[in-house]
Protein backbone atom coordinates (compact mmCIF):
# COMPACT_ATOMS: atom_id res chain seq x y z
CA UNK A 1 0.00 0.00 0.00
CA UNK A 2 1.39 3.11 -1.15
CA UNK A 3 2.00 5.70 1.12
CA UNK A 4 2.86 3.65 4.31
CA UNK A 5 6.29 3.02 5.80
CA UNK A 6 7.82 -0.57 5.08
CA UNK A 7 8.14 -2.75 8.43
CA UNK A 8 11.69 -3.81 8.96
CA UNK A 9 12.11 -7.21 7.77
CA UNK A 10 14.22 -8.43 10.83
CA UNK A 11 11.09 -8.55 12.69
CA UNK A 12 12.41 -5.46 15.10
CA UNK A 13 9.13 -3.73 14.73
CA UNK A 14 10.48 -0.66 13.63
CA UNK A 15 9.31 1.32 10.29
CA UNK A 16 12.14 2.29 7.56
CA UNK A 17 11.41 5.98 5.96
CA UNK A 18 8.31 6.16 3.68
CA UNK A 19 10.18 6.95 1.10
CA UNK A 20 12.99 4.09 1.44
CA UNK A 21 12.61 0.86 -1.05
CA UNK A 22 15.25 -1.07 1.36
CA UNK A 23 13.70 -3.97 2.90
CA UNK A 24 16.16 -3.92 6.31
CA UNK A 25 16.85 -1.02 8.24
CA UNK A 26 20.72 0.17 8.55
CA UNK A 27 22.44 -2.46 10.44
CA UNK A 28 19.46 -4.33 10.83
CA UNK A 29 20.29 -7.35 8.47
CA UNK A 30 21.25 -11.12 9.27
CA UNK A 31 22.93 -12.81 7.46
CA UNK A 32 20.95 -15.15 5.46
CA UNK A 33 22.58 -18.46 7.14
CA UNK A 34 21.32 -17.19 10.62
CA UNK A 35 18.19 -15.34 9.58
CA UNK A 36 16.22 -18.47 7.77
CA UNK A 37 12.44 -18.72 9.54
CA UNK A 38 13.30 -17.62 12.52
CA UNK A 39 12.90 -13.84 12.20
CA UNK A 40 9.22 -14.44 13.95
CA UNK A 41 10.57 -16.19 16.72
CA UNK A 42 13.95 -13.83 17.22
CA UNK A 43 11.96 -10.83 17.24
CA UNK A 44 11.95 -9.81 20.23
CA UNK A 45 15.90 -10.99 21.18
CA UNK A 46 17.35 -9.33 18.23
CA UNK A 47 19.82 -7.32 20.09
CA UNK A 48 20.59 -10.20 22.28
CA UNK A 49 21.58 -12.53 19.46
CA UNK A 50 22.85 -10.32 16.92
CA UNK A 51 26.99 -11.73 16.30
CA UNK A 52 27.54 -10.03 12.63
CA UNK A 53 30.36 -7.67 12.13
CA UNK A 54 31.58 -6.39 15.02
CA UNK A 55 30.89 -3.10 17.11
CA UNK A 56 32.52 0.12 16.82
CA UNK A 57 33.77 -0.90 20.33
CA UNK A 58 35.79 -4.46 19.40
CA UNK A 59 37.20 -2.20 16.56
CA UNK A 60 38.40 0.53 18.98
CA UNK A 61 39.85 -1.73 21.16
CA UNK A 62 41.63 -3.78 18.65
CA UNK A 63 43.33 -0.81 17.40
CA UNK A 64 46.49 0.31 19.69
CA UNK A 65 47.03 3.95 20.89
CA UNK A 66 48.88 6.61 19.63
CA UNK A 67 52.47 6.75 21.19
CA UNK A 68 52.77 10.25 23.04
CA UNK A 69 54.45 12.94 20.95
CA UNK A 70 58.04 12.46 20.86
CA UNK A 71 58.39 9.57 22.62
CA UNK A 72 61.13 8.36 19.83
CA UNK A 73 62.87 11.37 19.98
CA UNK A 74 64.27 13.09 23.24
CA UNK A 75 65.66 15.82 21.49
CA UNK A 76 64.23 18.51 19.19
CA UNK A 77 64.92 17.61 15.44
CA UNK A 78 67.75 18.71 13.49
CA UNK A 79 67.07 22.08 11.59
CA UNK A 80 67.58 21.06 8.05
CA UNK A 81 70.96 22.69 6.62
CA UNK A 82 71.01 25.50 4.67
CA UNK A 83 72.95 25.82 1.38
CA UNK A 84 74.73 29.10 1.60
CA UNK A 85 74.97 30.06 -2.20
CA UNK A 86 75.82 33.25 -4.10
CA UNK A 87 72.04 34.58 -3.60
CA UNK A 88 71.52 33.83 -0.16
CA UNK A 89 75.19 35.82 0.52
CA UNK A 90 73.64 38.78 -2.07
CA UNK A 91 70.45 38.59 0.12
CA UNK A 92 72.41 39.06 3.57
CA UNK A 93 74.60 41.31 2.42
CA UNK A 94 71.98 43.51 0.86
CA UNK A 95 69.91 43.59 4.22
CA UNK A 96 73.19 44.65 5.95
CA UNK A 97 73.90 46.98 3.86
CA UNK A 98 70.74 48.98 3.74
CA UNK A 99 70.37 48.45 7.56
CA UNK A 100 73.52 50.55 8.09
CA UNK A 101 72.09 52.80 5.64
CA UNK A 102 69.43 53.47 7.57
CA UNK A 103 71.24 53.81 11.16
CA UNK A 104 73.98 56.09 9.48
CA UNK A 105 71.30 58.18 8.13
CA UNK A 106 69.88 58.82 11.66
CA UNK A 107 73.20 59.17 13.19
CA UNK A 108 74.22 61.57 10.38
CA UNK A 109 71.97 63.99 11.60
CA UNK A 110 73.25 64.42 15.01
CA UNK A 111 76.59 64.03 14.04
CA UNK A 112 77.43 64.54 10.31
CA UNK A 113 81.10 63.94 11.03
CA UNK A 114 80.61 59.87 12.38
CA UNK A 115 77.80 59.68 10.73
CA UNK A 116 78.95 60.74 7.69
CA UNK A 117 81.93 57.91 7.94
CA UNK A 118 79.46 55.15 8.85
CA UNK A 119 77.30 56.19 5.97
CA UNK A 120 80.46 56.28 3.73
CA UNK A 121 82.50 52.66 4.96
CA UNK A 122 78.37 51.12 5.02
CA UNK A 123 78.95 49.31 1.96
CA UNK A 124 82.74 48.06 3.25
CA UNK A 125 81.32 46.99 6.09
CA UNK A 126 78.38 44.89 5.09
CA UNK A 127 80.95 43.08 2.52
CA UNK A 128 82.97 42.23 5.72
CA UNK A 129 80.51 41.28 8.36
CA UNK A 130 78.36 39.08 5.79
CA UNK A 131 80.77 36.34 5.69
CA UNK A 132 80.40 36.23 9.38
CA UNK A 133 76.96 36.22 9.96
CA UNK A 134 77.27 33.24 6.47
CA UNK A 135 79.06 31.06 9.28
CA UNK A 136 75.94 30.50 11.17
CA UNK A 137 72.54 28.67 9.91
CA UNK A 138 70.39 30.60 12.72
CA UNK A 139 71.65 33.90 12.23
CA UNK A 140 71.38 33.54 7.74
CA UNK A 141 67.69 32.32 8.44
CA UNK A 142 66.89 35.19 10.42
CA UNK A 143 67.74 37.74 8.13
CA UNK A 144 66.45 35.49 5.10
CA UNK A 145 62.68 35.83 7.09
CA UNK A 146 62.18 39.22 5.90
CA UNK A 147 59.61 39.67 8.97
CA UNK A 148 62.06 39.74 11.34
CA UNK A 149 64.13 41.59 9.69
CA UNK A 150 61.75 44.28 9.12
CA UNK A 151 60.49 44.13 12.29
CA UNK A 152 63.83 44.80 14.08
CA UNK A 153 64.43 47.71 12.01
CA UNK A 154 60.50 49.01 11.98
CA UNK A 155 61.59 49.13 15.96
CA UNK A 156 64.95 50.87 15.33
CA UNK A 157 63.33 54.09 13.36
CA UNK A 158 60.59 53.90 15.86
CA UNK A 159 63.26 54.40 18.54
CA UNK A 160 64.72 56.88 16.48
CA UNK A 161 63.36 60.08 17.60
CA UNK A 162 63.23 59.93 21.54
CA UNK A 163 67.18 58.84 20.66
CA UNK A 164 67.67 61.93 18.95
CA UNK A 165 66.25 64.23 21.56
Amino acid sequence: MPGLPNECKCGCGEFLPITSKREYKRGHRKPPAENSGQAEADAGSFEEDWDGSPTLEDIAASIPDDPPPFAEAEHEPAAPILKITKRVRDDVEGKIAFMISVTGSMAAIMDPVCGGAFLANGDAVAAKLTPIICKSPEAVQWFRKSSNFMMYLDLLVALWPPAHA
